[in-house]
């Protein structure tokens, strides 16, 4: 994930992750003007832990990180069936040798931030509503999400003074599907 405002480069996120079922454990890079540290989720049966760039791991509850599973919150939040009985189909592609059905979808600034939950970590607390973008995805043939490509531009202002325009772009990829993983706490 990275952002720009009026074409200057304002900060990254970059994320990678595992999830197993209803298990996960991510971590981000996060550098931006003003925050850089990593952050990070994780759920491992009935133990959760969040952590904060610049700050440690944290026990929480597994309901506190139920949106942050990534491929599953995108596929809650902005495709949804409802969001996805509007869509344009962009063909059959290979997705690293496996055939996937590419379509786009249009999104708003809320939807966007609901999806990517660390796009905070970019923007802070500024109101996205007003932001438009779309959303690129392709489903492999046994329905599973592959690989999303996305970004949403919006007014700049709230995020430098005098900037027009701001832009944040997300790639994300989800492979070895299918595998068996085993996932180990995050250490503190």
């Amino acid at each position: 994930m990275s952002a720009t405002v009026d074409l200057r480069p304002t900060g990254t996120v970059d994320l990678s992750g595992v999830r197993s079922a209803e298990d996960f454990r991510w971590t981000a890079f996060v550098a931006t003007d003003s925050l850089i540290g990593q952050g990070g989720a994780a759920r491992i049966g009935r133990a959760a832990w969040t952590k904060e760039p610049g700050g440690p791991w944290t026990g929480v509850g597994p309901a506190t990180v139920d949106d942050q599973t990534i491929d599953l919150r995108i596929l809650q939040t902005a495709l949804t069936p409802d969001a996805r009985a509007i869509f344009e189909d962009r063909g059959v592609e290979v997705i690293e040798g496996a055939r996937a059905r590419h379509c786009r979808v249009a999104v708003d600034g809320d939807t966007f931030e609901a999806a990517f939950p660390q796009v905070r970590w970019l923007v802070g607390d500024s109101d996205l509503h007003r932001w438009r973008g779309q959303l690129d995805y392709w489903i492999f043939l046994d329905a599973q999400l592959g690989q999303v490509v996305a970004s949403a531009s919006g007014e700049a202002e709230e995020l430098v003074p005098d900037a027009l325009l701001a832009t944040i772009d997300v790639h994300l990829t989800a492979t070895s599907r299918g595998d068996d993983l085993v996932l180990y706490p995050p250490s503190p």
